[in-house]
C-alpha cells in the first residue's frame, strides 16, 4: 500500500481527472507489482504499480486498459533473500483451476522458472493443479 502527502503533490497534470505526485510512500512492507500495458503499438507504454493480486489478475484478464506487456514482482526485504527490496521479472500470470470448496489463486512464474503465489510471498511447488494462462512475456 502507498500514501502520498500534500507536499509531495506536483503543480502539473495530465488531465483535469488526473493528480501527479513527485513521491509516494510504502506503509506496509508487502510485495506489489510494476505492471506495463500498451493500448496499441503507436501508444506510450504506460506504467502502474499495484499492490493487489485481484487487480493484476483483472489487468491481465481485460483488455479495456491495454494489453499487459510485462509485470515484475516487487519483493520486500522481509521476504527476499538478499535483506533487501528485490525486483523479479514474471515470465507468466496464470490462476489455479478451483475444484470443489477451493479458491482460484494468481500463480506468478519467473524468468527463471520458479512460481510465486499472487501476494509475491510464497514460492510455489510446481504441483498446483491445472491453471488458465492470463498473460505471458517473451
Amino acid at each position: 500500500m502507498f500514501v502520498t502527502y500534500p507536499n509531495f503533490q506536483a503543480a502539473l497534470s495530465p488531465d483535469a481527472d488526473a493528480t501527479v505526485w513527485w513521491s509516494v510512500e510504502i506503509i506496509r512492507r508487502f510485495s506489489w507489482f510494476l505492471v506495463t500495458l500498451r493500448d496499441s503499438a503507436s501508444a506510450p507504454v504506460r506504467t502502474l504499480i499495484v499492490s493487489r493480486d485481484r487487480d493484476l489478475a483483472d489487468l491481465a484478464a481485460n483488455a479495456n486498459e491495454g494489453r499487459l506487456t510485462g509485470v515484475s514482482l516487487v519483493v520486500p526485504p522481509s521476504l527476499s533473500s538478499s535483506g533487501e527490496w528485490e525486483i523479479v521479472r514474471i515470465k507468466r500470470v496464470a490462476r489455479t483451476v478451483p475444484g470443489d470448496a477451493e479458491l482460484s489463486v494468481l500463480v506468478l512464474t519467473s524468468e527463471d522458472g520458479i512460481s510465486f503465489n499472487g501476494s509475491g510471498a510464497t514460492r510455489l511447488t510446481p504441483a498446483f493443479g491445472h491453471v488458465d494462462l492470463l498473460a505471458q512475456f517473451d
